[in-house]
């Protein structure tokens, strides 16, 4: 009986080693699944980190390609000026010229009158100004069955009223010969594309591709308008514009 009980008891010290054993190979699997997953959150906190970095470039970068649009810009506007003051001055000599080759070949009377034309015609021109520029605070995407009319709803000048903030036309008050110019940004991983129309017929347009990056691209045109001509900008169907894109125009002088 006590060798029995030896055995018993020895079989017993097997089972618990064994056990023991078993719950030490577990502990053993487990702690190589937590180093496994340390070493994958690792990796992946590095690959956040690389990304961040891209991110922070790109920012960086887009900041300063914001900083050379708003010099193209205001470049542009400086142009528009320029413009504006050489077509009064062009266009006063013009007139000046007139009166000076048809002085002498006529009456008095005809004189009078085509004094008084002209004069008419001097204070028509310094009188009739119209410019307009206005933005678009918020992103447009046409994703229809049709290209979207952009309508800018910050319009900072407005003289002689051709623009209509309704519905994004401007019409022409008076016929003559117009300066247009406008601009677009991309949202991120969407393709951007503006065209500008001339009472529906295609004039020119602006395209950007998919990219994280913001960019921008601008267009100009310059057009022979007549009163009640309508000019506009619009989004390709399936294309997306972002916020604080632009649409300026001018008279350059009547026709």
């Amino acid at each position: 009986m006590s060798a029995i009980k030896c055995v018993l008891v020895y079989i017993l010290l097997l089972e618990s080693v064994a056990g023991q054993e078993d719950v030490v190979s577990k502990l053993q699997n487990s702690l190589l699944i937590l180093e496994h997953r340390m070493s994958t959150a690792e990796s992946q906190l590095q690959q956040c980190q690389v990304k961040y970095a891209k991110m922070e470039q790109r920012l960086t970068t887009t900041q300063s390609q914001f900083k050379q649009s708003q010099e193209q810009l205001r470049r542009a506007n400086q142009k528009i000026v320029s413009l504006e003051a050489q077509q009064q001055k062009t266009q006063t000599i013009l007139v000046q010229a007139d009166i000076t080759r048809e002085k002498n070949s006529l009456s008095i009377g005809d004189k009078i009158a085509k004094l008084s034309n002209n004069v008419s015609k001097l204070q028509a021109i310094h009188s009739v100004r119209i410019v307009f520029s206005a933005s678009r605070s918020t992103t447009l995407e046409a994703d229809g069955s049709k290209d979207v009319t952009v309508t800018y709803d910050k319009v900072l000048v407005n003289e002689g009223g051709g623009y209509n903030i309704q519905n994004g036309h401007f019409t022409a008050p008076v016929s003559g010969i117009y300066l247009f110019t406008y601009d677009a940004w991309n949202q991120s991983q969407k393709t951007m594309g503006v065209r500008l129309d001339h009472n529906g017929n295609y004039i020119n347009s602006v395209h950007t591709s998919k990219t994280d990056i913001i960019t921008g691209s601008s267009m100009t045109a310059v057009l022979k308008l007549t009163k009640g001509d309508n000019v506009w900008t619009s989004v390709y169907n399936g294309y997306a514009i972002n916020a604080n894109t632009d649409f300026i125009g001018l008279l350059l002088y009547q026709t």
